[in-house]
Formats: C-alpha cells, sequence, structure tokens
C-alpha cells in the first residue's frame, strides 16, 4: 500500500456532483444516477483526476501491482447512498483489489473505518513489512494487533498475493543493494541517478518506509546515513516527495 494525496477538483465538477446527489434519495436511486453519470464528459474529467492521483503508472494504491482503472467508493453506497457523489469517497483501485473489497466495511469502536483510506492516512502508521519476504503485517503495539492493519490486510487479500509479494521484495532488496553500494562508494553523481531512478519507479511506496520508518534502522542504511549524510539526506527528500505523490506525475 502506499499514500497518495487527493486532488481538488474545480468548482464546476463540484456542482455537478451536487446536483446528481440532490438527485437520489436511496440506493438504487443512487446506482441508476451514478450509472448515468460515469456516460458523461465530467465523470471522464472526474477519472482523470483521479489517475493523476494514482500517478504516471496508474498503480493501484492497495496492491500497488495492478493497474487502477475502478472507480472504488471507500465508504460502500451499499451502506449509505449519501456518499454516491462526494469526491472525498471516490478513489481509483484495480479491479481484484475492488472485488475484494465489496461493501465490506467494518467500523471501530469510535465509529472509525477500519479499512485504511490512503488518501487520508499513511498506511505505514498501521502497517511493517519484512524486507527479506516482502509480505505485509499489521503493527503490533499493545499487546495486540493494530486494528486498522489487521482489517485492511483480511479484506484486500491482494495486497500479500505471492506475485505482488515478490514484486515488493525484490523492490527493497534493490533499494538495500543501492545503499550498501553507496555507503561504501559515497555521494557520487552515479549514486545519486541511482537512488533517483529506483524511486521513481517504486510503485510500492517503499521509499518513505526506509528514509522514516524502520527500514531506516537496517544495516545498510544505518552505513549509509553514518558513512554519506549528503546522499541519505538526497534520499529522504527523494522519498518525502514521493509521499507527497511529486515524483512520476
Amino acid at each position: 500500500m502506499r499514500k497518495i494525496n487527493r486532488e481538488a477538483v474545480g468548482l464546476d465538477r463540484r456542482i455537478e456532483l451536487h446536483k446528481r446527489a440532490a438527485k437520489v434519495s436511496s440506493y438504487t436511486e443512487a446506482r441508476v444516477e451514478w450509472k448515468r453519470y460515469r456516460a458523461t464528459v465530467g465523470a471522464k474529467a472526474l477519472i482523470g483526476c483521479l489517475e493523476r492521483m494514482a500517478g504516471s503508472r496508474k498503480r493501484c494504491v492497495y496492491c500497488c501491482d495492478s493497474r487502477s482503472s475502478d472507480i472504488d467508493h471507500f465508504k460502500p453506497v451499499a451502506l449509505d447512498y449519501r456518499v454516491a457523489f462526494q469526491w472525498k469517497n471516490f478513489i481509483l483501485i484495480c479491479p481484484e483489489c475492488n472485488r475484494f473489497k465489496g461493501s465490506k466495511f467494518d467500523l471501530s469502536d469510535t465509529g472509525d473505518p477500519l479499512l485504511i483510506n490512503p488518501t487520508e492516512i499513511d498506511p505505514w502508521d498501521h502497517l511493517i513489512i519484512d524486507v527479506e519476504t516482502g509480505v505485509i503485517a499489521p503493527r503490533f503495539s499493545g499487546g495486540d494487533f493494530d486494528l486498522r492493519g489487521d482489517y485492511t490486510l483480511q479484506v484486500i487479500a491482494p495486497i500479500n498475493d505471492e506475485a505482488t509479494v515478490e514484486g515488493r521484495r525484490r523492490t527493497a532488496e534493490k533499494y538495500l543493494e543501492l545503499a550498501s553500494l553507496a555507503a561504501i562508494e559515497g555521494d557520487s553523481k552515479n549514486a545519486r541517478r541511482a537512488f533517483k531512478k529506483a524511486v521513481r519507479y517504486d510503485e510500492f511506496g517503499l521509499a518513505s518506509w526506509f528514509a522514516f520508518r524502520e527500514g531506516s534502522l537496517e544495516a545498510d542504511f544505518r552505513q549509509l546515513r553514518d558513512n554519506c549524510p549528503p546522499l541519505w539526506r538526497r534520499f529522504c527528500v527523494l522519498a518525502c516527495k514521493q509521499s507527497l505523490n511529486s515524483l512520476g506525475n
């Protein structure tokens, strides 16, 4: 999973969504109106905005392996028809993740969604990764697993699909190799270029894991930080830009 930032939509798009929402008063009406809306020019513009949010390769924000092509209502319309035309409720994900998600939407004791919304929450606040295997797991604290992390992994099973895990593992391995070499070679032009390329083509959002999370404690990255502070700072800047969704767009 990876954090993405929601773009603002223009006034004309917001007005159109508001008008559509005003027409519906039931789940059935919402489904009919949504189908009509999807065929409009305005919907195509909205999809374009969601695609920009997903990045140039339009990878699914959940599994990060498949191409995003489905507009998902984060809070299912089946549970609340009023969210059918709310911009903040739209997210672009792949068909497989969408199929697994369906209308699953459990709430915590405080009424907050247990499913991670990557447009509002940094998934790494609730998840961890084993860089040797590429497997993602919920954080463990206070004697129990993180509720959001645990629930999200149960619902969106493709996150730990075998092929997805392998891609994530290879990406982590690439970062560790670069850190190991750069710690020895220093802040060279080639090292900077290699890190920039790795972050640009990192479709799993692992740069921020290695820069700001437990990944920074890996031996290769500790060595990089200690032996080559300028290059470490450059990598952290790249990771920050990636988390802000400014690379690859």
